[in-house]
């Protein structure tokens, strides 16, 4: 058992560092298209 924690910390660091670098994009990319939107 003592195996197993490691590497789920390890899964739930990378999915958090995917979660924060999606969560930035989709936040440039809204902030574009409204820019956009915006002064056409």
């Amino acid at each position: 058992m003592e195996d197993i924690e490691p590497i789920t910390q390890e899964i739930e660091d990378q999915k958090e560092k995917w979660i924060s670098r999606i969560s930035l994009w989709v936040s440039i990319v809204l902030t574009t298209l409204v820019v956009f939107w915006y002064y056409k």
